[in-house]
Formats: structure tokens, sequence, C-alpha cells
């Protein structure tokens, strides 16, 4: 279910390329004070498990494009070319910048736990013209039914699939030892 009360789980069960994103009422209803929306999802805990993977097939919106083009930089006119090609340049100003996207953007994945959700994983944006399959693992909780909520700014998302994996495997890593010679 969406924040909206939608059902969306027939729209997530199949990687078919028809995707939820927030609906227009949402998107109206965003404020500075709430610019949030999120997908809630139950899964049956599997049995045996403390970790599950979540597969997701999504892509970000234009949203991440519009902000930066049309609202931090088309007001400033040639200034922008300054912010970008100046101010940016200063570690303090990058700094700043960087723990500002990283607070807003990107998908907040959420396990229900003690009467409240816990962010336990983050999905950073994916970019918006091609579908990403994305996974990350979570923690199973001590009851029959999981509850996880992916939250997010409104109309940040077009989600195609979720699914619940209850095997996780680390894959294994080689190491290549190699030897660069110049001639």
């Amino acid at each position: 279910m969406d924040r909206s009360h939608r059902r969306i789980s027939g729209v997530l069960d199949l990687p078919d390329g028809i995707s939820w994103s927030s609906n227009a009422a949402q998107l109206r209803r965003a404020s500075l004070n709430d610019f949030e929306d999120y997908v809630d999802l139950t899964f049956d805990v599997p049995h045996d498990s403390d970790r599950v993977a979540l597969v997701f097939r999504l892509r970000n919106t234009l949203l991440n494009t519009v902000l930066l083009y049309d609202v931090m930089l088309k007001d400033q006119g040639f200034r922008a070319l300054d912010w970008l090609g100046h101010d940016l340049d200063r570690f303090l100003d990058k700094a700043r910048l960087g723990l500002w996207y990283r607070d807003r953007m990107g998908m907040r994945v959420s396990v229900w736990e003690s009467g409240q959700y816990r962010e336990v994983a983050r999905v950073g944006d994916q970019g918006p013209i091609a579908w990403k399959d994305v996974a990350v693992t979570l923690p199973v909780p001590d009851t029959d039914k999981m509850r996880v909520r992916l939250s997010f700014v409104v109309d940040n998302w077009h989600i195609d699939h979720v699914a619940m994996s209850p095997e996780v495997r680390r894959a294994d890593v080689q190491r290549w030892k190699t030897s660069i010679s110049i001639s």
C-alpha cells in the first residue's frame, strides 16, 4: 500500500515495465514541512533465516534533473557558472551540498520493529534512463510477517518490481595481482 492508501501489490508483482510512482494528489500535498512519500510492503517471514534480500527493479524520475536545472540554477543566470565552477570547488560547500542531498534523496528502507520503523538500508539514486535491479539485505524480525517501508522524496521513483528472497549469499571476492609495464 502506498501513502495515499492505494493497494499496489498487482503493480509491483512482475518486472513488466508497469511501474508505481507517486500520484498527483500526493505531489500536490507536498510541502517544505512534508515532502515524503512511501510504500509499505508486507512479506511472510521465512523460517530459520536471520537475513533476507529485498530485490527491486526501479529507476528515478526526472526530479533530480528538474531540481538542478529549474530550481538550483535557473534563477541564478550567469551566477550559476560561478556557483558550479568556483563555489562548489570549495570543500565545505561541496560537503554541505553532499550532506543535504544524502539526507533527502535516495530511498530509505526501514523494517517495523517494536512499534516503529527502523531504517536498515539506503538505496542511492539510480538515474532516470534505464531500469536498475538492486538488492539490499534486511534483518528478519521475530514475527510471522515482515513489514517494510520504502520512503523517499515524493515523485522521485518509479518502482516496477519488488520481491523478497529468503536466501542471501555474499559473493566471493578475488584479488588479482597485476603489473603494469610501460615500454
